[in-house]
């Protein structure tokens, strides 16, 4: 019997390779009944996971210690892919998902959704440009920063709007009683 390289439909992967009718036929009928049995089979594995959780989960502890480091790979590239795509809109994700867990950790509402805030390129407060395009955890004078308007109200959609790194440092602490104090002492020295 010759031995032939048949793709998925069963003919022939090469051009001009003959296929043995049988091959072909059996593969045919394999194809029909995995997929009469597809969903038999699948509520099957669902049942047999939910009856053994200690061996599946040594199954993924065992897969996880294997493809770790792939995993991990994959997963970085496909981060600074997005980034490459859209800087403006990673920095909004992942600014807002990093205030989502500080609100809970220190109890300010927060929205759930993304909110549609306005990304500008220049701070409405110092007038200074703003890059999105910094390195990841490199905080500059000109990188984007979220303020809170009012710090108590939270995360909230309605508090929230984006000014240059520089201008939430110099508002984070100060009190306005304090800017006026720091105001008044600058134009005093000059």
């Amino acid at each position: 019997m010759t031995r032939v390289l048949l793709d998925c439909d069963g003919q022939a992967a090469l051009p001009g390779v003959l296929v043995d009718p049988a091959v072909a036929a059996r593969r045919a009928r394999n194809r029909a009944t995995y997929q009469r049995r597809a969903d038999d089979h699948l509520a099957k594995v669902y049942e047999w996971r939910d009856q053994n959780p200690e061996r599946v989960a040594a199954h993924r502890k065992k897969w996880w210690k294997k493809n770790k480091a792939r995993v991990t790979r994959e997963r970085a590239a496909k981060r600074v892919a997005a980034y490459a795509a859209n800087p403006r809109q990673w920095w909004l994700t992942e600014t807002f998902r990093a205030a989502r867990v500080r609100a809970r950790r220190e109890g300010f509402p927060f929205d759930h959704e993304i909110p549609d805030l306005v990304l500008p390129d220049i701070c409405p407060v110092l007038g200074i440009e703003i890059f999105y395009y910094a390195k990841r955890g490199k905080h500059a004078p000109n990188s984007p920063s979220l303020d809170r308007i009012v710090p108590d109200l939270g995360y909230v959609a309605s508090n929230l709007r984006v000014i240059s790194n520089r201008a939430n440092t110099l508002k984070n602490n100060a009190t306005l009683d304090e800017m006026r104090r720091v105001l008044a002492d600058m134009e005093r020295l000059r």
